[in-house]
């Protein structure tokens, strides 16, 4: 039996759900017979189901010094058990996944962490990009153990009115946060992701370019080399996704062939390309994207292992 079968989350939902609500917290423990994966479950719940604001210092700290000590696939079981009675439940809110995502360090933790928050919050005072301003101000405020997935989270998104908000952020990044958030994906490709890229390494000075710019060229590499369906969405994101069905999510997202966009980016590439002193990163940009290079290959670039 493994050591999630025994979870009394999943033995007794009921019985589990009734230690949730117990105040004391020796009574609590005694309850979950010392199954530290249940009583980090259970406290993270509680946050969840009672949003009081006098949980946050304990709970930060339970999760920091206790939490973040197990193994990184036991981290994400948690979540996932969150994530499911979030989307699953009405008494639950997305406050339960604000652990993960201040406290955590595990760059797929705290990435689909931030995604699942911004995806299935309510929002306030109908604006569709609460939520995601939520995320923007903890980011703002430095709050993070891993700054790079949350922002790299709200960019796979792919949404044009995020990455807006995202821009003014992006020069606070340093190289290892830049390095977590290209490696943040969803399958997907999304023109406003890929734009946001191309708007980035078209801010930096032509005359020079530090590791970012080979970073952020990686991050379009990355994008391409990962992508499971033959299209790149153009169009926007619902918020909370509930607000739209199948059918409107494909006319939301406004699809073209991959093919189609390449033409259509070609001539931004093709300009990094140039403006890029060798040795050059772009060359890999282009050959991964279907277009074919101008540089000599002597001018190429070894392609950073990410």
């Amino acid at each position: 039996m493994s050591d999630e079968q025994k979870l009394l989350f999943l033995a007794n939902p009921e019985l589990f759900m009734e230690l949730v609500l117990v105040e004391d917290p020796e009574k609590r423990f005694d309850g979950l017979k010392g199954n530290f994966d249940d009583m980090a479950l259970c406290e993270i719940v509680r946050y969840g189901v009672y949003n009081d604001p006098k949980m946050i210092g304990p709970l930060a700290h339970f999760y920091k010094e206790h939490v973040c000590a197990i193994l990184e696939e036991r981290r994400w079981q948690i979540f996932r058990h969150v994530s499911g009675l979030a989307q699953e439940t009405s008494f639950v809110s997305i406050n339960a996944f604000l652990p993960f995502i201040i406290e955590d360090h595990s760059l797929r933790i705290v990435s689909t962490a931030v995604i699942d928050y911004v995806s299935i919050g309510d929002l306030t005072d109908g604006d569709p990009l609460s939520r995601v301003k939520d995320i923007i101000g903890v980011i703002e405020n430095g709050q993070l153990q891993n700054e790079g997935a949350a922002f790299g989270g709200l960019l796979s998104l792919g949404d044009d009115r995020v990455c807006h908000l995202l821009a003014p952020l992006r020069d606070r990044l340093d190289s290892t946060a830049i390095d977590e958030v290209i490696k943040c994906g969803t399958g997907l490709i999304h023109a406003a992701s890929i734009e946001f890229y191309l708007d980035w390494m078209e801010s930096m000075d032509a005359d020079y370019f530090d590791g970012r710019f080979g970073a952020i060229a990686s991050g379009l590499v990355l994008l391409k080399r990962q992508h499971q369906v033959d299209w790149v969405s153009t169009g926007r994101r619902p918020f909370p996704v509930r607000s739209a069905d199948e059918g409107e999510w494909m006319r939301i997202a406004n699809p073209i062939g991959v093919d189609a966009y390449a033409k259509r980016i070609a001539p931004r590439l093709y300009g990094l390309e140039r403006s890029e002193p060798p040795p050059r990163i772009m060359p890999h940009v282009l050959k991964e994207w279907g277009l074919e290079p101008s540089t000599d290959p002597s001018e190429t670039a070894p392609l950073p292992d990410n």
